[in-house]
């Protein structure tokens, strides 16, 4: 009641962390507040009120004062009159610790050592169970790690998180400025605990079957595939299981993965009502305990030391591929450094023994590793998208460099995407890079239009210095002979392709979809703006919704919509809110109910070369100002000849 009537304030170590009143250790109380009159006397009329509730005294000659640098010798006496305590505290022992840390830490603790050296001298038993106590406090830090993981909402957790990961995750944060010894402790805790954290499969559809730790062997580890599999690595895990059970797919699961690993998985109990969640694989009960901490020290001990297999044949092939890209040998090799985990982001750096704040200096969120940088950073999502670069179906992963570039060098083989996107993809990665360090160390931030820009310039440069006239057009030939169109579904459905054009939160943004049957007549089409849209990822939820209202108005069923959306689609598969922004919550509740009274449809992505008639209907709306509603019966008449040459 004190404190929230503000007669009592605590102690915070961050503007956003809870304030610490009181701490309690067995029949001992910890009690903070101002050193002022005013709540020294709220303290004493809070323990009067305890002791006649309880029956119980405080024992003030046991009891003591400890006062901040700060407080003036006339404070102190006036606030020990009141209190009626005369001891102050400071420079005793509590438990065989100094009551108050400060000045150099290790001075401040050099006496534990002393001690423990003494007791381990004496103690054969104990040096026999322990032969490295480096390894077993590592052990040790990591059940504190674990249990601000699994107890996020304990005081320890939401202190800290107040000062080193405000917007992000315990696992993905930094160092931090200033950190603390503890902090620093923790964190080299931290650093064993997610080399031993399994994930529960759970629902499995958020769980990446080959590139995520989900089955154990001395390690937790992502299971292996035969030789003779065909390895698709945007595959999740449900998609293992036999729809609508939770039973494996045993069929499936043997002509992926390798016998021991089949077997492996095939006795694993499904529990598809419980969702995915991280869990200590070296446990039969899933909990972390020091000992089995200690005991997965040894093992990377061992197997650091143990000779190193081959390469699997999806691995070694991306290597092959990067030294067969079509760019610049300084960008080959850059490329290779950034899967090789060569290049220099704060969290490598920190693990070859630099003592750096590992937190992502550009947007101050989640460690600044390779992955982060080249392609979870919001200016490298923002670049991706604004490249028109097709995305898997659940965006780029936002922990493995390899799933990533495995897809990137993949599509510089592709047919499906235009010469010049494909040919700027190793660019694309290169001024991503380069636009960190300008930030870093230059402090100019560019735009991802810029560098999208950039990176197409000198990739073409690069290519007209590089390939005579004559190959060029050969070149042009073996990859432009499929024209990239719209494409009629199949009968009995309707295709519904959606468009949207969003300039800025000032400026009324334009929506459209047009409905085509399988020959490719237009049915119906329709455009329509919003004003005071403040991001494009609203302007494309907005156009959605308004596609699957207007089917339900004009009655129209079995529907294929498409788009050729990044933003939205990130928060239609992410739809628990881990991407979007907090304003889209209501309209994706609002889609996923209105498309729930659809009797058959689909929501897919399409490249934007499929999409271009609903583009260029809603382009039409922001540079012509048309902001007047309406839907009408076939299409456009100045985009029948477009509409005609695509059917």
């Amino acid at each position: 009641m004190a404190e929230k009537k503000g007669d009592l304030h605590g102690i915070r170590l961050g503007r956003q962390g809870p304030a610490v009143h009181h701490l309690l250790f067995a029949d001992d109380s910890l009690l903070m507040c101002k050193a002022s009159k005013e709540e020294s006397l709220v303290i004493i009329d809070c323990l009067r009120r305890y002791g006649e509730a309880s029956g119980q005294v405080i024992n003030k000659l046991k009891s003591s004062v400890i006062f901040g640098a700060k407080v003036s010798e006339q404070d102190r006496a006036e606030i020990k009159r009141i209190l009626e305590i005369d001891k102050q505290g400071g420079d005793g022992t509590y438990l065989g610790l100094p009551e108050c840390f400060k000045g150099s830490k290790v001075e401040l603790l050099n006496f534990i050592r002393e001690k423990l050296h003494a007791r381990l001298n004496g103690c054969f038993q104990v040096a026999q169970r322990f032969h490295d106590i480096s390894r077993f406090n590592q052990s040790l830090l990591a059940k504190q790690a674990w249990r601000i993981l699994i107890n996020p909402e304990s005081l320890i957790a939401k202190v800290l998180k107040s000062k080193y990961w405000k917007n992000g995750e315990f696992m993905e944060c930094g160092l931090g400025s200033r950190p603390s010894f503890a902090w620093r402790s923790i964190l080299h805790g931290r650093e064993l605990l997610e080399k031993g954290l399994l994930r529960r499969v759970g629902y499995g559809s958020t769980t990446y079957a080959w590139t995520e730790n989900w089955i154990m062997g001395p390690l937790p580890r992502p299971p292996m595939y035969r030789m003779d599999a065909q390895v698709d690595l945007t595959l999740m895990v449900s998609d293992l299981l036999i729809p609508n059970s939770n039973l494996w797919d045993a069929s499936k699961i043997r002509s992926l993965f390798v016998e021991e690993d089949a077997n492996t998985i095939l006795n694993m109990i499904v529990e598809r009502h419980k969702p995915a969640a991280l869990m200590w694989g070296l446990t039969s009960h899933g909990a972390y305990s020091s000992q089995s901490g200690y005991k997965l020290t040894e093992t990377l001990t061992s197997l650091n030391s143990s000779h190193h297999h081959g390469l699997p044949p999806v691995e070694k092939m991306l290597w092959k591929s990067i030294w067969k890209l079509q760019t610049s040998p300084k960008i080959r090799h850059f490329v290779w450094r950034a899967l090789a985990g060569a290049l220099a982001v704060s969290d490598q750096l920190r693990s070859r023994g630099l003592q750096v704040d590992t937190t992502c200096k550009s947007c101050g969120m989640g460690r600044e590793t390779i992955c982060h940088t080249l392609f979870s950073f919001s200016t490298a999502r923002d670049v991706w998208s604004a490249a028109n670069l097709p995305l898997p179906p659940r965006g780029l992963s936002t922990n493995s460099v390899f799933l990533n570039l495995h897809h990137l060098v993949a599509y510089t083989r592709s047919r499906d995407i235009t010469v010049k996107l494909k040919r700027s993809i190793p660019w694309l990665l290169w001024h991503i890079w380069k636009a960190r360090n300008g930030l870093m160390f230059e402090k100019i931030r560019l735009s991802p239009s810029s560098i999208v820009n950039k990176a197409e310039e000198e990739a073409e440069s690069w290519f007209n210095a590089n390939f005579p006239e004559e190959n060029m057009i050969q070149y042009q030939t073996l990859y432009n002979h499929q024209r990239i169109v719209w494409q009629a579904p199949p009968p009995g459905m309707l295709k519904c392709n959606i468009g949207v054009s969003w300039v800025n939160g000032s400026v009324n943004c334009g929506v459209s979809w047009i409905t085509r049957d399988t020959r490719g007549k237009v049915l119906m089409h329709s455009h329509r703006s919003y004003s005071m849209v403040q991001s494009r990822e609203e302007a494309e939820l907005y156009a959605i919704l308004w596609a699957i209202e207007s089917m339900q108005t004009l009655r129209l069923d079995n529907i294929i919509f498409k788009t050729s959306f990044t933003h939205a689609r990130r928060c239609l598969y992410h739809w628990d809110g881990q991407v979007c922004a907090p304003e889209s919550y209501r309209t994706l509740n609002i889609i996923n109910s209105k498309l729930q009274l659809i009797s058959a449809w689909s929501l897919d992505y399409v490249l934007p070369a499929r999409n271009s008639i609903a583009s260029r209907i809603t382009v039409s709306v922001t540079s012509n100002h048309l902001y007047q509603s309406y839907i009408a019966r076939n299409g456009p008449s100045w985009l029948h000849q477009a509409i005609a040459e695509e059917a």
